[in-house]
């Protein structure tokens, strides 16, 4: 298992940091090859729609909805 460092950005709480580092940290172990980009990048769509209520086209919501 790789050790992951995962940046916390500058406004986020304890709670939005902690949701998503466990989605990358599970989802980078379970499949070795994921891209930490798009990881990083749809931890933080997620964190939007599950503690901001945010709205995402079909598409990705579809995607990621089973993570929330």
């Amino acid at each position: 298992m790789e050790n992951l460092q995962i940046a916390r950005f500058d406004d986020e709480s304890d709670t939005v940091f902690n949701y998503r580092k466990n989605y990358i940290t599970k989802e980078y172990n379970i499949i070795n090859n994921n891209n930490l980009e798009t990881l990083v990048k749809n931890s933080k769509i997620l964190a939007n729609m599950k503690f901001k209520n945010c709205k995402y086209p079909p598409k990705i919501y579809h995607m990621l909805k089973k993570f929330i």
